[in-house]
């Protein structure tokens, strides 16, 4: 019943998910989660098909969480969000204790690097407390704030970046181009500072980070969009083709953010 302690059940449910006798939604199979894991593990053997390398020792994870600088600072906060969920980071980082997916970066890191992955969605606009502080400008925050709990020089990465994969034809559109841009992203972080500044000494907090880690962050990093179909044909492999049709054929295009 089993190959290496997963039941044949699951092989055989996930092989007819693209079938007319499919038992699921093929949807939890074919996604852009499980379409960057693909790219990732190529990444990993050897295969260039991103625009970084793996450095000696980098790993890669699917679904880490991260830290934000502007967690709650009591029951009820007003401003708080929650951790940020990574769709794929790459680097020198381990798990906090206690936790499967809390990342940290260690202290002799040199390569960070934050993939987000979609399949015709959009960037998230907002988080509950902040309309305006989109998805990008979260995922770079969150990622200098991690620099920053690790207290070491942002100049000391060799490989830092945040990278949208998505369908070329969402790239070609510009759906990503105004909210990846430096100056959206620091406008919308100063504005999420401000937001504290009835809180001396959490303000001072930020105001320190943003010197110092926020800012060199943002000029050191490189944000950029990858399409999957630039991807796809540096793997070359067929069944990755495939997988990658499916995962057209069953996410209809959205107009919905998410």
């Amino acid at each position: 019943m089993t190959n290496r302690g997963v039941p044949k059940t699951i092989y055989k449910m996930l092989e007819m998910a693209h079938t007319d006798e499919t038992v699921f939604p093929p949807t939890p199979l074919y996604n852009e989660g499980w379409m960057l894991r693909i790219v990732l593990s190529a990444q990993s053997e050897g295969i260039k098909c991103l625009p970084f390398t793996f450095l000696p020792g980098a790993r890669w994870f699917s679904e880490a969480l991260i830290d934000s600088p502007f967690l709650r600072r009591w029951r009820g906060d007003p401003l708080a969000e929650n951790v940020t969920h990574l769709d794929g980071a790459i680097g020198h980082f381990y798990f906090r204790p206690g936790t499967k997916a809390g990342l940290i970066i260690t202290a002799d890191a040199t390569q960070f690097d934050v993939t987000e992955a979609k399949m015709f969605a959009h960037f998230s606009p907002k988080v509950t407390n902040a309309s305006y502080y989109d998805q990008a400008a979260r995922n770079v925050a969150c990622i200098a704030w991690a620099i920053g709990q690790a207290d070491k020089p942002v100049a000391d990465f060799e490989s830092l970046g945040f990278y949208v994969v998505a369908p070329r034809v969402q790239i070609r559109e510009g759906i990503f181009s105004s909210q990846i841009s430096g100056s959206s992203i620091k406008k919308k972080v100063e504005r999420r500072i401000s937001a504290y500044s009835g809180d001396k000494r959490k303000y001072a907090e930020l105001q320190t980070w943003y010197r110092d880690f926020f800012i060199p962050t943002l000029k050191h990093i490189e944000i950029d969009c990858v399409a999957w179909e630039d991807i796809v044909e540096a793997i070359d492999e067929p069944d990755v083709r495939e997988f990658y049709d499916r995962c057209l054929r069953f996410n209809v295009r959205k107009t919905r953010r998410g």
